[in-house]
């Protein structure tokens, strides 16, 4: 994993760890069950084996700066039954928005008119989080609009303890993506591994058989705390790396089903709100949903008018936001739920990709059942199945299906699934 350079994982760490700046501006039916550390019920210790990413070869994503906007929206089910809620939507930092290109570099997933639309919607939400003070009301920031540091990364928990009983553990042996909002995390993990490098004389040699991407056989393992300080407002962590315990290990395999799901912790913590890539493997998808982010902008930019509105004449923000709010839902036009491939890669949005050579090489009785032509109207001639693709995505650009609009500010895309 880490081609027994050292130096390249405590450069990683240094990256996550350093200062934060001020920002102006798989399965197809699974998914890997996620732990908010933020989550009193989840406080306590946990004995892991971290698992790294495929697009960093790194297990610790910090994604600071989180911008989180909520936006009302509705459910279908397939009676037409609708349920109405709320979704926080994420507008990830740009570095988040990483992938591996065709050489193994890690490099910018996102286009130039993508890092345009990611810009507007930083300049927006900002301009909304000043308007409502949301840095100092609490309310704001529980019900529109909020600001948060995370550290994600995957691992397999041996044993998770709570503080209440340290003897028997509350839950063993499961994979999961943890989501961390301490600020402290990385920094705890920093400190510890210098420390156990101190000991050892300078030598780092241990981390590769703490951090790897080997399902078994291990060395070594994680162990960290987490709890709500008792003499601050933040959270109280410790971690610690345990090395030398390959003996203990020697029966511990992280399964291949799990270990497949747990190979980017960014798109596993958008989940529903990532971009439907189906068709580029794992590290090289690009992940930016720019309907969803066109959708957040249309909705800050009308909050933002209606505050200033409501401001202006001296009227109740609280009244604004909420008919806002309001006229969101009525215009939100959701698509019930499917369980047909086809439509479900519609309405999220997905172009579905036609392999010709595949179908022709699956085509076994070709004299009876032969491969459907496509003509072109004008010419009368065949038409490649590129130039279909091609074709089908220029339409697409020109009309795009089930995107409704938020009072003539951009396009939403109608998507269906609860924020989880």
């Amino acid at each position: 994993m880490f081609d027994n350079k050292v130096e390249d994982f405590m450069a990683k760490l240094a990256a996550q760890t350093a200062p934060m700046t001020k920002n102006n501006n798989q399965s197809k039916n699974r998914v890997i069950e996620k732990i908010s550390l933020n989550f009193p019920g989840n406080y306590g210790r946990y004995q892991i084996l971290p698992m790294n990413s495929v697009v960093t070869d790194f297990p610790y994503v910090t994604l600071l700066n989180t911008r989180e906007i909520c936006i009302p929206r509705k459910q279908v089910a397939a009676d037409g039954t609708e349920t109405e809620y709320n979704a926080w939507i994420r507008i990830l930092p740009k570095n988040a928005y990483q992938m591996k290109d065709m050489t193994g570099r890690v490099v910018s997933s996102l286009t130039a008119e993508e890092d345009q639309i990611l810009g507007e919607a930083y300049t927006v939400f900002d301009q909304l989080f000043d308007e409502i003070d949301a840095r100092n009301d609490l309310e704001m920031q529980k019900n529109l609009a909020r600001k948060r540091n995370y550290t994600v990364f995957h691992a397999m928990c041996l044993n998770k303890w709570d503080f209440e009983d340290s003897r028997a553990p509350k839950k063993q042996n499961f994979c999961g993506l943890f989501v961390c909002t301490a600020k402290g995390f990385m920094n705890a993990v920093e400190d510890n591994i210098n420390e156990k490098n101190l000991m050892n004389g300078g030598d780092g040699s241990w981390i590769k058989g703490v951090y790897t991407d080997e399902l078994t056989g291990r060395d070594g393992f994680v162990m960290f705390s987490i709890s709500r300080s008792k003499t601050s407002a933040g959270y109280s962590v410790t971690v610690s790396h345990e090395t030398g315990r390959s003996q203990m290990l020697s029966g511990v395999t992280i399964p291949q089903e799990e270990a497949d799901m747990m190979k980017d912790p960014v798109a596993n913590f958008l989940g529903w709100q990532a971009n439907r890539d189906e068709n580029a493997p794992v590290g090289q998808k690009r992940l930016f949903n720019a309907a969803l982010i066109k959708e957040a902008i249309a909705f800050m930019t009308s909050q933002l008018a209606a505050i200033r509105a409501a401001k202006s004449a001296n009227m109740s923000v609280k009244d604004a936001i909420a008919a806002t709010n309001k006229q969101a839902l009525a215009n939100f036009k959701p698509q019930p739920k499917t369980n047909d491939p086809m439509l479900q890669a519609a309405q999220a949005g997905a172009q579905p990709q036609v392999n010709a050579e595949k179908v022709v090489s699956a085509n076994d009785a070709p004299f009876q059942t032969p491969p459907a032509a496509a003509i072109d109207p004008i010419t009368g001639t065949p038409v490649q199945p590129q130039q279909q693709a091609f074709a089908g995505q220029q339409e697409n650009k020109q009309s795009a299906p089930f995107t409704p609009s938020f009072g003539g500010f951009g396009q939403a895309p109608s998507g269906s699934g609860f924020p989880f």
